[in-house]
């Protein structure tokens, strides 16, 4: 069932390595479920290590993460993802591994961009002063 997700699904122990790859990573990410198994790839690895200046502990003490991030496919594409991360414990309490789910936000994050930069342009033609000549 998890396979027929459009996004990606993926568990994680706490130094990266794939337990799960769900068909939604391999299409999003290229990389397939025996390539991540041997060697988790640098393009994609899930930030369980470090998220732009915070530490794992800063998170891993709510016990989730959720945010946006740029990556890359095993072609060499680069991707905006928003990412949602799980930290699942064992029994004890203790941190076992990490769930994760990204979603593909490239093409909303393209479109918000062209609507940023239409609507200031737009503002702008319509500011008194802009349109002035001295």
């Amino acid at each position: 069932m998890l396979d027929t997700a459009n996004d990606a699904i993926y568990v994680t122990t706490l130094d990266g390595a794939i337990l799960y790859w769900n068909q939604g990573a391999e299409r999003l990410y290229g990389w397939t479920l025996a390539e991540v198994l041997t060697a988790m790839p640098r393009t994609c690895s899930p930030p369980t290590r470090r998220r732009r200046g915070t530490k794992r502990r800063d998170w891993s003490s709510r016990g989730n993460w959720t945010g946006e991030r740029r990556q890359r496919t095993k072609a060499g594409r680069r991707w905006m993802v928003f990412t949602r991360l799980t930290l699942r414990a064992r029994r004890t309490g203790a941190a076992a591994a990490v769930f994760a789910i990204a979603t593909d936000i490239t093409e909303k994050k393209q479109l918000e961009a062209q609507f940023l930069r239409a609507s200031g342009s737009r503002a702008w033609g319509r500011c008194p002063a802009a349109s002035r000549t001295t």
